[in-house]
């Protein structure tokens, strides 16, 4: 009932108007959507527990589109006072023509559309239209109008809600009055068929405020509806958690791209979904602090997926989890497992049982699946470590037990224990193999029979742990690469660029000449000169093994640092190591491109490349310099000699196609050209949204400033 009430109460007043639009006059458009050949689709969201906003687009190609045509609906508004901004591009069917074909016909059309609102609401609906022509040859329309609905009336409303949703006339009251008072700063959708190029592109946008009241009100009903204890028990935590949100501002931030592709064959689906959050520490303080909880896992995923015709799903996926409880979680599991299977040696059990007596102090868990194949690696850091010795009992001895090594796969398991002090140097064999640590098939070696130089025993990685829990270690341990073998080149791409005052770059990291393949790498990038220009952020493109990216506190330099674990390269000419993002300080440069005289050197320091037999390469780097200028040129976005012009002043090229005039054909201009270098190269003449990036968002407010 929440999630039903929740989606009502947000998309009611907009679906209500496409559909008064006569979207549901569309269906060629829907059949041609249904019959694409490829579909791709991008977006963002972000949602807390008093807001949501929303940008997607969505492209098809390949349906069968047969006329060109807009449809372009934008509602905002709050309290029962609504504005309705409407524009179309259609050609008509012959039944639809003598209610369009006049600028009088049409306002009586659009004003019985939206009359239900004054005969049910007790609203006053005002409809302006602002733009009117009609071809009698093609039967083309093309009109833009408002609507204006005013004084939705709260008890007409709850009375509708009431009659419609099963509510008593309380909760319909309280529901109308929540639904009323949400702030409806934007829900638009665009559709642009184009049937020279047999595709459709959408683009929606979703901006309200102040839902908070509605999620409680829904709260309230659906706990006076409750049939059991139970039931009222759920509801009630669910309320709990939505409340800590609310006060801690907890904020789900995500984005997606999809795209899909059929032939006669193969159908193929690609997909990227991240998802992030703000203030998380906070809302978990206030759910531990409030009693909801004890504690809460930190967990990130990623899942990326294939889906082929031959009936086969490609799946790679990854969790992380950080938290004390499901490490051991996990390993009640994996006792209760072997303790079960008569085929098993309790040994390895027991071993899990020390582990799990030691006292856990930091834990981490990945889980990773790659097509039906799954990998897990977990760690722990403990502070008492007694459990260790005082299980093996008397078998120690004065012994104390200073390393434990074992290795579990699906046919054996072994193990080496480290004890130090156990017995004499003197001691002979016969007095090993009577304590009660050492078995029959335990191999005995007395100090004259063996060398600890020349005898390799297992142990544990412990810098590798250390870096896997985030966490220090007191042993001086390097797992650095030996003697160079061959060379390789580390550089920047570009290695030269123009870049205004005030900009940000980014920069990759290519290594190229990897003969032997890449296990681990240590690249410095720094900044000679920090007046001008400070590193602001990093990246790599495996973030497998262990490593960090760290930035110094002046910008002056960045360390990526990285052992590959089982993720390594192969050998290969060329690789993409990261990115590194530079800004620019807003004084720097000196004036226009032609006279550009400041220039910024990127260089490195400190570079170190092991190969997979974690021997180092004898590498050589490549600077890069920026030249920074105060201002660059207009790209030639369309081809036809005239680039991009300001016509408003404020520093942003919104005439794309360089007519000098502001109109629809830069907005679809500026979405088909949105990944281009020309716009992501010049962000800052394209950032219309002013989030210093250049993205859907800035389509749909340059679309607005119509």
């Amino acid at each position: 009932m929440l999630a039903h009430f929740e989606e009502d109460s947000a998309d009611t007043l907009t679906q209500d108007v496409v559909d008064r639009a006569e979207i549901n006059e569309r269906e060629h458009l829907i059949e041609a959507a249904q019959t694409s050949e490829e579909i791709s689709t991008e977006g963002s969201a972000t949602v807390t527990a008093d807001s949501v906003e929303l940008v997607n687009s969505m492209s098809l190609s390949g349906g069968n589109v047969f006329n060109d045509e807009v449809f372009d609906v934008a509602v905002e508004g709050t309290d029962g006072d609504y504005t309705v901004d409407v524009t179309e591009q259609r050609v008509l069917s012959d039944w639809q023509v003598d209610r369009w074909d006049t600028e009088a016909s049409a306002t009586d059309t659009i004003e019985n559309s939206f009359s239900h609102y004054e005969t049910e609401l007790g609203a006053t609906v005002v409809v302006q239209v602002n733009h009117h022509s009609f071809d009698e040859t093609t039967n083309e329309l093309d009109i833009e109008y408002t609507v204006d609905i005013v004084g939705i009336e709260q008890d007409s409303l709850a009375e509708l809600l009431a009659e419609d949703e099963g509510l008593t006339s309380a909760q319909a009251d309280s529901v109308a009055d929540a639904v009323l008072g949400v702030n409806v700063n934007t829900l638009s959708m665009s559709i642009t068929a184009d049937a020279t190029a047999n595709s459709i592109e959408t683009v929606w946008t979703v901006d309200i405020q102040n839902v908070e009241p509605v999620a409680q009100t829904t709260f309230d009903i659906a706990e006076a509806e409750a049939d059991n204890d139970a039931e009222i028990e759920m509801i009630q935590e669910a309320r709990d958690r939505f409340d800590s949100a609310s006060a801690t501002d907890y904020t789900h931030l995500a984005t997606w791209d999809l795209a899909f592709s059929a032939s006669s064959d193969t159908a193929t689906v690609e997909a990227t979904v991240s998802y992030d959050t703000e203030n998380r520490a906070a809302y978990v303080d206030d759910l531990i602090a409030s009693g909801v909880v004890d504690d809460v896992p930190e967990v990130e995923f990623e899942v990326v997926s294939e889906l082929t015709t031959d009936d086969n799903v490609h799946v790679t996926a990854s969790v992380t989890a950080e938290n004390e409880d499901l490490v051991d979680n996990a390993l009640d599991a994996a006792i209760a497992s072997i303790r079960a299977d008569d085929t098993a040696d309790d040994d390895a059990a027991d071993l899990f049982e020390m582990v799990q007596s030691a006292d856990l102090e930091t834990a981490r868990m990945d889980v990773s699946v790659s097509d039906g194949h799954s990998t897990i690696e977990a760690g722990g850091q403990f502070e008492d470590v007694s459990e260790f010795s005082d299980s093996l009992g008397d078998g120690l001895g004065d012994g104390t037990v200073s390393h434990l090594y074992g290795k579990f796969d699906q046919t054996e398991e072994t193990g080496t224990v480290y004890i130090d002090d156990l017995i004499d140097e003197d001691i002979t064999e016969d007095a090993v193999r009577d304590t009660p640590t050492v078995g029959d098939d335990t191999t005995v070696y007395l100090p004259d029979d063996w060398n600890e130089d020349d005898t390799e025993l297992p142990r544990f990685d412990l810098q590798q742990a250390a870096d896997f829990l985030d966490t220090d270690v007191d042993d001086d341990i390097e797992d650095t690469p030996d003697e160079p073998t061959d060379e390789t080149t580390v550089s920047l791409n570009p290695n030269e660029q123009t870049v205004t005052a005030g900009d940000n770059v980014t920069h990759e990291i290519v290594v190229t000449d990897l003969d032997n393949g890449l296990s681990s790498y240590n690249v410095t990038v720094t900044l000679p000169d920090t007046e001008s220009a400070t590193i602001t952020g990093a990246s790599v493109e495996r973030e497998s093994g262990f490593g960090d990216e760290v930035i110094s506190e002046d910008g002056s330099s960045v360390d990526l640092e990285r052992a590959l674990g089982d993720d390594t390269y192969e050998a290969t000419d060329e690789i993409v190591l990261g990115e590194v993002t530079i800004d620019i300080a807003e004084d720097a440069g000196s004036g226009p491109v032609e006279d550009a005289a400041e220039t910024v050197e990127v260089t490195f320091e400190d570079t170190l490349l092991g190969d997979l037999d974690n021997e180092a390469y004898d590498s050589t780097t490549e600077p890069a310099t920026l030249e920074v200028v105060t201002e660059l040129p207009a790209p030639d976005l369309t081809g036809n000699g005239q680039p991009a012009t300001d016509t408003t002043g404020d520093g942003k090229l919104n005439d794309l196609d360089g007519s000098g005039e502001f109109s629809i054909n830069d907005v679809q201009i500026f979405f088909e050209n949105l990944d281009s270098e020309a716009i992501q190269e010049n962000q800052e003449q394209f950032d219309f949204a002013e989030d210093d990036s250049v993205g859907i968002g800035d389509v749909q407010v340059l679309f607005e400033q119509l």
